[in-house]
């Protein structure tokens, strides 16, 4: 009896440990699921995924109230680049430029009206002198001087110099050697050899000046040519056609004095 007693001790108490590990493990489960629940949901199958947006509501999108953007241009204050301080990467070269170097027009210049100039009176002398220069490393030979002048009706006469005349055998222009004095000697114009001579008239003088200067003008010309010299103005630069036009106006100055 007493070993009877034990085993049936010992089932009953392993038949309570059962029961308690059971009721223990539902207990848990009770406490992960709602079983009334689980059932009312709906069955979801891959036949009917357009119909999972029903009972959906207008889809808002909701900013943070503050995230920090690292590629932003901006500063924390939310203010605008100004200036040449932001330019986008995309943007093209010439605008960079146009940012950094705004146009501004300029005023038109008004041109500045300047009164005619005074209109400069008469000297009451004048000369008016022509070079004839040899090329330069030589010089002009006084025999070819001598037949050159007398070609061109040039008269060996007054201070030893020669003169073109008038009729009234008044002289209308001269010419002098470059050499101080000035004189031609005769005796010795076959030996003489000089850098150039000088064609001079004084005005007033000649009856008319514009007729004789044009005459002048004519006969250094073609001495220059004769002697294969260079023809040039008082400074001894080559004359030029607007030299020789000065040249005109003054003389006409002259006329009718």
């Amino acid at each position: 009896m007493d070993n009877l007693r034990w085993i049936l001790l010992v089932v009953g108490v392993f038949f309570v440990f059962i029961v308690y590990s059971i009721s223990k493990k539902k207990r848990k489960a009770d406490d992960y699921y709602d079983y009334e629940d689980i059932e009312d949901m709906p069955d979801i199958s891959t036949d009917n995924w357009d119909d999972l947006d029903e009972g959906v509501g207008e889809v808002r999108i909701v900013a943070r109230d503050h995230e920090p953007d690292y590629d932003s241009p901006y500063d924390d204050h939310n203010e605008e680049p100004s200036g040449a301080q932001y330019i986008a990467e995309d943007e093209p070269a010439y605008k960079e430029a146009a940012v950094e170097h705004d146009v501004i027009e300029e005023p038109v210049p008004v041109e500045e009206v300047k009164p005619a100039p005074a209109k400069q009176e008469a000297p009451d002398e004048a000369v008016i002198v022509l070079n004839i220069l040899a090329r330069e490393g030589a010089n002009l030979p006084g025999k070819s001087i001598n037949s050159v002048l007398h070609a061109n009706n040039m008269v060996f006469g007054d201070m030893n110099i020669y003169h073109r005349l008038d009729d009234n055998q008044q002289s209308v222009f001269s010419v002098v050697n470059m050499i101080k004095p000035g004189s031609f000697d005769p005796t010795t114009m076959h030996e003489l050899k000089t850098p150039g001579i000088s064609l001079f008239m004084q005005l007033p003088g000649p009856r008319n000046p514009s007729a004789a200067f044009t005459d002048m003008l004519q006969t250094a010309y073609r001495i220059s040519e004769t002697l294969e010299a260079r023809l040039c103005d008082k400074y001894r630069q080559p004359l030029t056609e607007s030299i020789a036009d000065e040249y005109r106006d003054l003389v006409a100055s002259f006329d009718g004095r």
